[in-house]
């Protein structure tokens, strides 16, 4: 027998249905308060009518958890029957792969991939033979010379809108390549670019991969899912990530109804929500009306991490994200500080500054700070930041600290089973920067552009704008050319510090992952669950360079002052 609240939410998806309403549900709520059990029972009912699509992520790392419908038995996918099939035969992949615990053995979604697009290949194939076919016949039955004859409309290609879709949705320029692989092997892949440099699905997240997986199922069926169930759309994303990605999924399948259990607030509650309910403890749903501000009670419930902690008697420590957060809470002496994760540096900014509702959110204790990633600061800037309380780590982002060569020599050791050397993990770092130097650069320039816009003044007489001037900064050039020689040099003299301080790690990390992949045949995990695995082998190696230790100083000096308590 369903839930009550089960059937309220399936009763809503009926009405929008039945008047071809497309709608976006979301149900928020906190730990244990039963939305995926809420997401089974409504998924139970949908999934025999094939037109139903569930996600969900399990947290050690990507796995499609529901196939809606029943796979095929044996035989691979009729190519005359161009994409019909397909899904099933995915399906069946997976089925075949799949343990008693859910997981999946030896299929890969990089495997999946390439069979779609290889699938998409075959369909194309078909379309172009047919078109020949069509004009030989309408030619043979025009065997006068002089006659005009009218050909066909050339056929829209698979590959093509496949791409495009998946460029909608990732915001990077997507193309399925063809290449061979041995003497009668054909190897399909999917090869994404973005700032000029290319990659593969190995370099997308995790969650990536998930909305990858759930776009080739969909496409597959031509968008014609009617219900797209998805639990945890923000794993593995940060928050405005998942905003963006899974807002492009939506635009991308327009005819599909979105069912979302999420722990976020704000993605529960954005403009494009159609409908959003609070889970309760008990797995009643209370509807929230999407015109007002979300109740503070509920608030405290879902994130009362956010509420409640920063009540604490302990000073708050702002970070950027959760990978800033580890590292921080095995910098800092335990029971000293509570560590606060948030979502880009402009939110730690604002937490300082008692912005955005900050001020109703945290007490006033001045021993607060915040720590930023160093992205491409000047010492000068990071100078006048410390001033306000804000520390940056010494390198790009916090995603570095894996790429040290002493502590990525011993976790990848210790992973692989044989002795990965210091100097090895150097080269492979160094090999990673030249890969990524034009997308840095690409970055640099762009930054560089934003500091330096072109000064406007003017002047008025009688009303009229009688004179302008535009300062422009002549030596816009130079200041570019000298940044650029920084990164170039870090490069020819394989100064891995540099390396780390100026290049993006993320960025680095995905290729680092790659090149880690090509020479010892091992999967790199993501850097959170990666520092999370080696945690007691990288916490004394990361204590041992100089920038923590540093970092350490500043924050235990910051914290260890008098606290002030609230008037």
């Amino acid at each position: 027998m369903l839930n009550q609240s089960a059937e309220e939410i399936i009763q809503l998806i009926n009405s929008g249905i039945m008047a071809d309403e497309r709608k976006i549900i979301s149900l928020v709520g906190p730990n244990g308060c039963g939305k995926t059990r809420l997401l089974n029972e409504i998924n139970s009912i949908y999934k025999n009518s094939g037109n139903c699509i569930f996600v969900s992520t399990e947290r050690t790392g990507f796995h499609p958890s529901d196939l809606s419908r029943a796979p095929m038995t044996s035989g691979r996918p009729d190519k005359t029957k161009g994409l019909q099939s397909v899904v099933d035969h995915i399906i069946t992949l997976l089925s075949e792969n799949k343990k008693d615990n859910g997981t999946f053995s030896r299929l890969t979604p990089s495997q999946i991939a390439g069979y779609f697009c290889s699938c998409v290949d075959a369909v194309d194939a078909a379309l172009i033979m047919s078109y020949r076919e069509e004009i030989d016949r309408m030619a043979d039955a025009a065997p006068d010379a002089n006659r005009t004859i009218h050909l066909p409309p050339k056929p829209v290609l698979m590959k093509n809108q496949v791409e495009k879709i998946f460029e909608e949705i990732f915001g990077y320029k997507c193309e399925i390549l063809n290449s061979q692989n041995g003497r009668d092997r054909q190897e399909h892949k999917l090869i994404f670019e973005n700032n000029g440099q290319k990659f593969d699905m190995n370099g997308l997240s995790s969650g990536e991969r998930q909305i990858l997986m759930l776009s080739i199922l969909s496409i597959v069926e031509n968008g014609n899912n009617d219900l797209i169930i998805v639990d945890e759309p923000e794993l593995f994303l940060n928050e405005a990530r998942a905003i963006d990605i899974w807002g492009r999924v939506e635009k991308a399948f327009p005819a599909s109804t979105f069912v979302y259990a999420t722990h976020n607030v704000v993605f529960a509650t954005r403009v494009e929500v159609s409908d959003a309910f609070i889970v309760t403890r008990n797995t009643e749903l209370q509807k929230n009306d999407l015109s007002r501000p979300f109740p503070v009670d509920k608030l405290r419930q879902i994130v009362g991490t956010r509420v409640q902690l920063l009540r604490d008697d302990l000073p708050p420590i702002f970070c950027e994200d959760g990978m800033a957060k580890l590292i921080l809470e095995d910098i800092v002496d335990p029971g000293t500080a509570k560590i606060v994760a948030l979502a880009g540096c402009e939110d730690v900014e604002a937490a300082m500054n008692g912005e955005r509702h900050w001020q109703l959110l945290r007490s006033s204790d001045e021993r607060a700070c915040g720590v930023l990633d160093r992205d491409l600061r000047s010492d000068r800037e990071v100078e006048i930041l410390n001033q306000q309380n804000l520390f940056c780590l010494d390198v790009n982002e916090s995603e570095a600290v894996l790429l040290e060569p002493k502590i990525l020599s011993a976790s990848l050791s210790a992973a692989i089973g044989s002795q990965v050397t210091q100097e090895e993990c150097a080269e492979m770092l160094v090999h990673a920067a030249a890969e990524r130097l034009k997308g840095n650069l690409i970055q640099l320039s762009s930054l560089i552009s934003r500091q330096n816009c072109p000064k406007l003044e003017f002047e008025i007489e009688n009303y009229d704008v009688s004179a302008v001037r535009i300062e422009y900064n002549k030596s816009l050039d130079e200041v570019f050319k000298c940044k650029a020689s920084d990164f170039s040099n870090a490069i020819k003299y394989k100064n891995t510090g540099a390396i780390l301080k100026l290049f993006g790690s993320k960025e680095m990390y995905r290729t680092l992952k790659i090149i880690i992949h090509r020479k010892y045949r091992y999967q790199l995990q993501e850097p959170q669950i990666r520092y999370r695995e080696n945690r007691s082998l990288i916490k004394p190696l990361m204590q041992e360079l100089d920038w923590v230790a540093n970092l350490k100083q500043q924050l235990q000096s910051r914290i260890q002052l008098q606290s002030v308590p609230d008037c």
